[in-house]
């Protein structure tokens, strides 16, 4: 009696275990079914992804997939081992997706329900009203995208790893992101005139002739920032107010600055090379300065922005206007800013200039006039911006704070890492960076290449062994004008190449082209800094090679990658890998995974590399996952 009752309570049991799996199993396939379509509906076109009914059936079904998951059967099946994973996995996938959708919903109603732009005027009660959107959303993705970040694919069968590995790809981040735009909208009010007016200037930089924030400036305007309106003045050129060497007048700058680029005049009314320093707000500070001393009134906020983002200006609105009655795409926009524009030019880039001015006065206008649309342009606003191609630098310190936080300053954090930043400045002729004449400098770094290779070995010793390696190359062509091609050496490029390093770099070696050179090393914004002069031919190439060693950050190795802002992106390779005995684990957006970090790709945004080293996996959990994730041998 007692065996039978007990074989029917086992069978009772593993009918309702099986029950529960079973169900388990349907709800799982309709809750992917449902996530598969609302990806699709999000992933069909960035306009669409933006829209609030879109966004609105996208949430509908995240959430229904969620109601699924949340069914007895789904829930119970989480405590069944090992099984059990997969169904936390999968509840976990599917609390993001909804935390996100539904954040994005939130912000994209707002943008729907209140016009942002009217009349010229933004409306700064409707960017208070985002502002608390995107706090609140940010608040409300925290929470499942941490536990989205920590689960580990490698334990779960394959297509659901493939699955979470897409939901991690995707969705990790978007907390950061949230954060960023709510600490600009944070700010904006208060750039705009909310409480005062404000005056604002505008730079055009110009990176065919490189300085550390991008490129020369040469044409700015100012303009009167009062309650959510702005009103610029015509482009002028740098020229027409910029004092020649003899009377510059110094102005105020950091120490860290004055002690670098005061020798090149750069604090100086001389203007064009204020923004030598590669960090936003430090060149933007020196520029405010430079121009309340020139122009006789004091600056209060200034947005700096070059031909790359003048590119993406012309991508929102559609096509750009010239003064000969042009439209030009974005892309025919630098094309014509950075090559065309030159042709026939020889000892002056008045006309050129000319033609900037004239573009960007026509592009800012129609957007202050309302004419583009919020989204994309936001959308290509925030791709000027992740690559450095424009900032904005506030006078009021807690605007300025808000903007760092947002991404937006062009800021250099070395705070407690590794640091890779490249920095070239456009030499010109002899005297030029110091203030030489209309003949001397050149706009060859349109056609310079820069290369950049980061291979680092982490020891048992708690170091690092870092080699930088940076490649330039100049593949300028025959026939160009004297202005683009320089006057003293036609053709020849002549740089002064800055490397940024750790500050607790212990340097080894500094090479070029396999042959060594003595390392002459500076501190600046926290940073170790090596630099040398460059000079290339038409097809030469050179190879600068740095080696040193780093303390581990604990068990961690930090590695941040800055790009200076450039006519065309440089290339990155990067490697970390451990010595023989070191495992290593790799974070990406808060994920981690086994290994190190081997990637190549076009570095257009500032990139973080997090390794830590992890010890030897032994014993019955290695076992187990290699049972799991090891395919079958026969």
């Amino acid at each position: 009696m007692t065996a039978r009752l007990a074989a029917r309570i086992a069978a009772g049991a593993l009918a309702f275990l099986l029950l529960v799996l079973v169900w388990a199993a349907v709800a799982g396939a309709l809750a992917a079914r449902d996530l598969t379509r609302a990806r699709s509906l999000l992933t069909a076109s960035q306009e669409a992804a933006a829209d609030p009914s879109t966004l609105a059936q996208a949430e509908e079904l995240a959430k229904h997939a969620e109601q699924m998951l949340r069914q007895p059967g789904p829930l119970l099946s989480q405590a069944v081992p090992v099984l059990g994973r997969t169904t936390r996995a999968a509840r976990i996938v599917t609390e993001s997706v909804v935390a996100t959708v539904s954040s994005a919903r939130s912000a994209a109603g707002v943008l729907e329900e209140r016009e942002l732009l009217q009349d010229g005027r933004l409306d700064l009660e409707a960017v208070r009203e985002l502002q608390q959107v995107l706090d609140a959303a940010a608040l409300a993705m925290g929470p499942p995208l941490q536990r989205l970040a920590a689960v580990d694919p490698t334990l779960l069968p394959a297509p659901v790893a493939r699955r979470v590995q897409e939901a991690q790809d995707e969705l990790l981040g978007a907390e950061i992101q949230a954060r960023r735009a709510a600490a600009l909208t944070e700010a904006l009010p208060g750039l705009l005139g909310a409480t005062r007016p404000r005056t604002v200037l505008v730079v055009l930089q110009n990176n065919a002739e490189l300085r550390g924030t991008g490129g020369v400036i040469s044409t700015f305007t100012t303009g009167t920032a009062d309650r959510g309106r702005l009103k610029l003045e015509p482009f002028r050129d740098v020229v027409d107010v910029a004092d020649t060497p003899e009377a510059a007048e110094r102005v105020a700058a950091d120490p860290d600055f004055a002690e670098q680029y005061g020798p090149f005049l750069a604090n100086t009314t001389l203007w064009k090379n204020a923004n030598m320093s590669p960090d936003g707000p430090s060149s933007n500070a020196v520029l405010a300065a430079v121009a309340s001393r020139s122009l006789g009134r004091e600056i209060d906020v200034v947005l700096s922005l070059d031909v790359r983002a003048m590119a993406q200006i012309a991508a929102a609105l559609g096509s750009v206007k010239l003064p000969d009655g042009t439209e030009l795409t974005s892309d025919e926009l630098a094309e014509e800013l950075y090559v065309t524009s030159y042709e026939g030019l020889e000892f002056t880039g008045k006309e050129r200039r000319r033609v900037l001015r004239a573009a960007a006065d026509g592009a800012l206008r129609r957007i202050l006039g309302g004419e583009a649309d919020p989204g994309p342009l936001s959308r290509r606003l925030s791709k000027a911006v992740s690559g450095r191609h424009l900032t904005l630098w506030s006078a009021d310190r807690a605007e300025q704070a808000s903007l760092v936080a947002a991404g937006a300053a062009g800021a250099v954090d070395t705070r407690d890492m590794d640091l890779s930043m490249v920095t070239a400045h456009n030499l010109g002729g002899p005297g030029h960076l110091g203030g030489g004449g209309p003949g001397e400098g050149n706009k060859l770094d349109y056609y310079v290449r820069r290369r950049i290779a980061v291979t680092a070995v982490i020891g048992l010793d708690g170091t690092a062994e870092v080699t930088q390696r940076v490649e330039l190359s100049n593949n300028a062509p025959e026939g160009l004008g004297t202005y683009v091609a320089g006057f003293t050496v036609p053709g020849r490029v002549s740089e002064l190449v800055s490397m940024y390093v750790d500050k607790d770099a212990e340097l080894q070696s500094l090479t070029r082209d396999g042959q060594p050179e003595t390392a002459r090393v500076s501190r600046e914004l926290g940073a170790s800094v090596i630099r040398a002069v460059t000079e290339l031919d038409r097809g030469e190439s050179v190879v600068w090679e740095l080696r040193y060693r780093v303390p581990l950050d604990g068990r961690s190795y930090r590695l941040r990658l800055v790009p200076q802002p450039l006519a065309r992106d440089a290339t990155t390779k990067i490697m970390v890998a451990g010595a023989p005995g070191v495992e290593l684990e790799s974070n990406d957006d808060g994920k981690w995974n086994v290994g190190g970090v081997d990637v190549e790709d076009e570095l257009r945004a500032v990139r973080d590399v997090n390794v830590r080293v992890e010890p030897p996996r032994t014993g019955l959990a290695a076992r187990i996952r290699d049972f799991w994730t090891s395919p079958a041998r026969g």
